[in-house]
């Protein structure tokens, strides 16, 4: 992101150990909305209560914040947190971040671009056999092409275009067919096709085919350590919280940290159901506050 127009001041130090889930912003808040930069009209910030949409470069992205007078905390998973200073010259918003005061003009409606596609699953019909022992061997010979080439560094473009043809692959399938279940696909292919799915990392796939996994989770069709963390990642990623507890950072003393729930007070409910252990087991886990 450093072609952006403000530079970030990033935010390494961590707050712990709180079981409050984070307070809304006023409804009032200045802030909250879309704003364009005013020097670079192709960056489009969507400030939301509890998350912001950033779209830059044709990169849409995710993050989960925290409204402060005259600041906003900014943190998008697998990356550093970055605080910015916010500021009104009449209609626009000046944000500063460790330099010059940027200024962004308000927008009226939430561009498209700024929205997760919506993929329609199609029927969970009976696939005629034929047709069924064609997709299990397709996905299973993607399977281990994408197996080989991760083996060789030097073949990095050829594995992400035979990404984009699995990613391709899958979503075609899940319109026509619904998700490539265990009952209709066999347990192998079931477990193949969420493999395949973790690695093309396509976000409105994930996110549209996440309550078909958890289905499957529940019926012991797909473990449950495994779907919690493919849940966990998958919100995290869309600026949203993770329900499991899965994804855990580290304190600046090394400490073990879970980051942020959806609901303390119901996660280890919420892993109950598949199964998992308890969090409240480990007195030593720490907690993000306040995301």
């Amino acid at each position: 992101m450093k072609s952006i127009a403000v530079v970030f001041t990033l935010v390494t130090s961590l707050t712990l150990h709180s079981a409050d889930a984070p307070k809304e912003p006023a409804a009032d808040n200045p802030v909250l909305g879309v704003w364009k930069n005013k020097a670079d009209s192709s960056i489009v910030l969507h400030f939301q209560p509890r998350k912001i949409a950033w779209l830059q470069n044709g990169l849409l992205q995710f993050g989960l914040v925290k409204y402060e007078p005259e600041k906003v905390h900014i943190w998008i998973y697998g990356k550093k947190k970055m605080t910015w200073g916010t500021d009104f010259d009449e209609q626009e918003l000046l944000i500063t971040a460790g330099g010059k005061p940027s200024p962004w003009v308000k927008q009226t409606e939430v561009p498209k671009e700024l929205e997760i596609p919506v993929i329609k699953l199609g029927e969970p019909k009976v696939i005629p056999a034929e047709k069924l022992k064609a997709l299990q061997a397709t996905l299973k010979e993607k399977s281990g092409q994408l197996v080989s080439m991760s083996k060789d560094a030097t073949l990095g473009a050829q594995r992400e275009k035979l990404v984009a043809e699995i990613s391709t692959l899958l979503k075609e399938t899940v319109m026509e067919l619904g998700w490539i279940d265990a009952k209709r696909f066999s347990k192998p292919t079931a477990e193949t096709a969420f493999e395949l799915l973790q690695k093309c990392g396509d976000v409105p796939l994930l996110v549209t085919v996440l309550p078909e996994l958890q289905k499957e989770a529940l019926a012991g069709n797909l473990g449950g350590m495994d779907f919690a963390r493919f849940y966990d990642r998958t919100k995290l990623a869309i600026g949203e919280r993770q329900k499991y507890g899965t994804q855990l950072g580290k304190t600046e003393k090394g400490e073990l940290l879970v980051l942020p729930l959806e609901d303390r007070a119901k996660v280890d409910e919420f892993r109950k159901e598949l199964k998992l252990s308890p969090l409240a087991a480990d007195k030593d886990l720490k907690y993000e506050e306040g995301w």
